[in-house]
């Protein structure tokens, strides 16, 4: 799948419950890290998600999944607690400008007297509590810039790059070795690519001190920046313990792979 793939909604959708598959994830979040325009497109989705919930439009299973893992993240549960604030803001907005009008013209004598000053007095209440109103929704979605500059900070934060080096094996000298914080979400490692070609396309296979097989990915094009040419392999930080990996890289050709190189991890979780 290219990084330009262009998600669904539905598929946005699952992505943010958590059920988004495994080769659709990886280059979801390379791309919600990498373009900024997919980054706002998501986060203006991600509201309106968050309002179907509050509004009850949810399946039950969506509903269910929303509750046990959206708003699992503290800050997810901090921004709809706020689209909460803003929707009953709006409603209460609503039915304060709409006062029903006493009819002026069937009153008479001081009856017709009480009801003008009333409605005047309606009027006058309703156009102070609407400016106190337009003062709270200015207030909450200044809030809510706010919660989104931190949810965009976090996330960044749960994302962890890991250079390596080719041509080390086991716990020698010269191994990569590398301390991810215990809140990582994401290892990213950044395969140094230097002298591979970069028209090709190759997989990765991320392998634990045993030699069993944790991650294989496909299909991973070499990436430029700063004169510098690496292939990245997303992981899923739980999948990574306190121990040595080793990852092998292979040129793909069709159906046939060839092994250009091998990078040696000694990874630490603090």
């Amino acid at each position: 799948m290219e990084l330009n793939h262009e998600f669904t909604e539905e598929q946005i959708f699952l992505y943010l419950l958590g059920r988004l598959g495994e080769p659709e994830r990886t280059v979801f979040e390379k791309r919600y890290f990498a373009d900024p325009l997919f980054f706002e497109h998501i986060n203006a989705l991600e509201d309106h998600f968050i309002d179907i919930f509050l509004q009850k439009k949810m399946s039950w299973w969506k509903r269910r999944q929303f509750k046990t893992y959206y708003l699992r993240s503290p800050l997810r549960r901090q921004k709809a607690a706020l689209a909460l604030s803003l929707m009953q803001a709006a409603l209460q907005e609503t039915r304060i400008s709409r006062p029903e009008a006493p009819s002026f013209f069937a009153a008479r004598g001081k009856l017709g007297v009480l009801l003008a000053s009333t409605a005047i007095s309606v009027v006058a209440a309703s156009f102070i509590v609407n400016v106190a109103l337009w003062r709270s929704l200015t207030e909450l979605q200044a809030r809510n810039a706010r919660i989104q500059k931190e949810q965009h900070a976090a996330l960044a934060l749960s994302v962890v790059r890991v250079p390596l080096e080719p041509g080390n094996r086991g716990p020698e000298p010269g191994m990569e070795r590398a301390d991810v914080p215990a809140g990582a979400q994401v290892i990213q490692l950044e395969l140094d690519a230097k002298g591979l070609d970069a028209a090709s396309r190759y997989q990765a296979t991320l392998q634990d001190a045993s030699g069993e097989i944790l991650l294989r990915q496909g299909h991973l094009p070499v990436q430029q920046a700063h004169g510098n040419a690496f292939i990245l392999l997303p992981v899923n930080a739980g999948i990574l313990l306190d121990s040595d990996y080793l990852v092998l890289l292979e040129r793909e050709d069709g159906e046939r792979r060839f092994p250009v190189a091998s990078y040696g991890l000694a990874l630490s979780r603090r």
